[in-house]
């Protein structure tokens, strides 16, 4: 059973590390600016992600605020470029930044980052903040085994 749990974490969550040319797939529900409707349909957008450095030194002159309170080991900084025009917004908190993966096991998606909170919905020069989800891994799989140790105890 554990090991089946750790099988699929594996799969779920991206280990690797953030490039900055690597585009995310934003699953969510806003993907564009504050325009105030909500689709029916969830929607994708493609999103570039920057490590923490990249992410200060391309954002912070367009900021008025910190960029590093937001920035720390377990988070990190995507957009859709600099330009603006498409990210999460109200109500997108907890959805779900994925990293596209094909290997011997085929076309999958592994999770990257889970949507946080930013400043506007899509505002040029304003990054969105994501939980990076691989810094997380050790106490996730500690959590799982913990719960499952109580469950079968």
């Amino acid at each position: 059973m554990m090991m089946m749990m750790m099988m699929m974490m594996m799969m779920m969550y991206g280990d690797d590390d953030v490039d900055d040319d690597d585009d995310r797939t934003l699953i969510c529900w806003h993907p564009f600016a504050d325009t105030g409707s909500v689709p029916e349909v969830l929607q994708e957008v493609e999103l570039d992600v920057y490590d923490n450095v990249v992410c200060v030194d391309t954002f912070q002159s367009t900021t008025l605020y910190d960029i590093t309170r937001y920035v720390t080991k377990g988070f990190m900084c995507a957009a859709n470029g600099t330009s603006g025009g498409q990210d999460s917004c109200r109500g997108d908190s907890g959805s779900s930044l994925m990293c596209r993966q094909t290997d011997s096991l085929g076309d999958y998606y592994k999770l990257f980052g889970i949507v946080s909170s930013g400043f506007g919905c899509g505002n040029k020069g304003q990054p969105g903040y994501y939980t990076y989800a691989p810094f997380y891994i050790n106490w996730i799989e500690t959590t799982i085994e913990s719960l499952t140790t109580l469950a079968e105890g």
